[in-house]
C-alpha cells in the first residue's frame, strides 16, 4: 500500500482515502463511532469498552483493509498518554511522599483506561475511514456556523503546507552538517522555527490574496464526494450497537 507521508509519518488522511469502507455515507460511520464512543465512556465493566476496541479494529483492518502494524502504531501516543494517567490515578500520595498503591484504586484505574481504549478505538474507526474534508462536510451538513467549517478546512490544509516547508528546511540543514554536534543542532533549531514563523506569515497572506483575487464572494465551496446512505449499512452498524447495549445491560444486572 503506497501513501504519501508528512514529517516522516503516514497521514492519517491517506489511510482514510485507501479505506475499503470508505464509500460509507460519513454521517452513518459518525453516527456509529460516536454511539460506541458514548457507550464506552458511560460502560460500568471491563467487558463492554474490550469488545468496542476489538470491533472497531475489526472494522478498521478487517473491512478497511487497513494494516495492522500501522493501526497498532497510531495507538502509540494516545495509549503511552492513557497508561501514564491510569498510574497516576492508582496512585495515593500519603504523608512523607509515601506512595502507595491500594486494590480499588488500581480497578478504578484499569477501568478508566479500558474505556479510554474504547472511546480512542472508536474515533479512530471514523477518522481512518473518513476524510477529514467529509467530515468537515457533515458538520456543514449538521448546520454548524459556516466560519468554522471553512476554519477548520483551512487549518487541516495548512498544517500539511507547514510540515512539507519544515522538512525541506530540515533537508537543506542536514545537507550543510546543521546537526553536527549538540550545540549546532540547537541553533539549527532554532533557525529552523524563526524561518518558519516568517514562511508561515507569508504563506498566509499568498494565501489570502490568491482567495480575495478569485473573488469567490462570501462563501468558499469545497468539493466533496457525498455518498448516498444504505440502509444495508445502517442495519449492520444499528445492529452491533445495539448487541454492545444489550451486553451493557446484561453485565450491569449479573455483575453487580
Amino acid at each position: 500500500m503506497k501513501t504519501h507521508s508528512h514529517t516522516g509519518a503516514k497521514s492519517i488522511d491517506a489511510y482514510a482515502y485507501l479505506s475499503h469502507i470508505r464509500n460509507i455515507n460519513s454521517g452513518v460511520k459518525a453516527g456509529f463511532c460516536f454511539c460506541m464512543m458514548i457507550l464506552s465512556i458511560c460502560s460500568e465493566n471491563f467487558i463492554v469498552p474490550a469488545v468496542i476496541s476489538i470491533i472497531c479494529a475489526i472494522i478498521s483492518c478487517g473491512f478497511g483493509k487497513m494494516n495492522l502494524k500501522s493501526y497498532v502504531s497510531l495507538f502509540t501516543i494516545p495509549f503511552v498518554f492513557m497508561i501514564m494517567s491510569g498510574i497516576a490515578i492508582s496512585m495515593t500520595i500519603e504523608s512523607g511522599f509515601r506512595i502507595k498503591f491500594f486494590q480499588s484504586d488500581i480497578i478504578r484505574a484499569l477501568h478508566i483506561t479500558v474505556k479510554a481504549v474504547g472511546s480512542v478505538s472508536a474515533m479512530y474507526t471514523l477518522a481512518v475511514s473518513t476524510p477529514m474534508n467529509e467530515i468537515i462536510s457533515l458538520f456543514d451538513r449538521l448546520r454548524l456556523p459556516e466560519i468554522l467549517c471553512e476554519l477548520m478546512r483551512f487549518m487541516y490544509r495548512y498544517i500539511f503546507i507547514l510540515a512539507d516547508t519544515q522538512i525541506k528546511m530540515k533537508n537543506s540543514a542536514v545537507a550543510r552538517l546543521g546537526f553536527n554536534g549538540f550545540s549546532r543542532s540547537l541553533h539549527t533549531f532554532g533557525l529552523i522555527c524563526s524561518n518558519l514563523l516568517i514562511v508561515s506569515l507569508r504563506k498566509a497572506t499568498d494565501y489570502y490574496n490568491s482567495v480575495e483575487a478569485r473573488s469567490i464572494g462570501n462563501r468558499l465551496k469545497f468539493p466533496c464526494e457525498n455518498y448516498p446512505v444504505k440502509p444495508a449499512h445502517v442495519a449492520v452498524f444499528g445492529s452491533v450497537f445495539l448487541s454492545m447495549m444489550i451486553i451493557e445491560v446484561v453485565c450491569r444486572i449479573f455483575l453487580k
